[in-house]
């Protein structure tokens, strides 16, 4: 994929769940960001334009302040990456034989353990 197949798919606005993605921070942390541009008339904060009552994004100017392209389609850190992690049906969840409790070794005697001794 060429620095152009990019420009092709990305948007030219994105939302603020997309602008959250790509410049990896919270919410309330974009919102505040982009308020504060919006306040300041461009002097600090995300670059951002109002259409209605929506905030976005423009490409260019989230593209110019990671100093690169957006990668499209954006993958939310929550979910898989399938073309990296492929999960295959043949993947099974551990068993109780195959793990092992580091934490508290096993109770030889098979005897309820007491909590107070007297």
């Amino acid at each position: 994929m060429t620095a152009a197949d990019v420009y092709i798919q990305t948007p030219p606005l994105l939302t603020a769940e997309e602008a959250m993605l790509v410049l990896r921070i919270g919410r309330s942390n974009v919102y505040e960001s982009a308020n504060r541009f919006l306040a300041t008339g461009g002097e600090d904060g995300i670059p951002c334009v109002r259409v209605g009552r929506q905030l976005r994004f423009p490409r260019h100017a989230l593209e110019a302040l990671i100093g690169g392209p957006i990668p499209w389609p954006l993958v939310h850190p929550d979910e898989p990456d399938h073309d990296e992690h492929p999960l295959t049906t043949t993947d099974t969840p551990p068993t109780e034989s195959t793990t092992t409790n580091t934490t508290h070794p096993p109770n030889p005697t098979n005897s309820t353990p007491q909590l107070f001794t007297t």
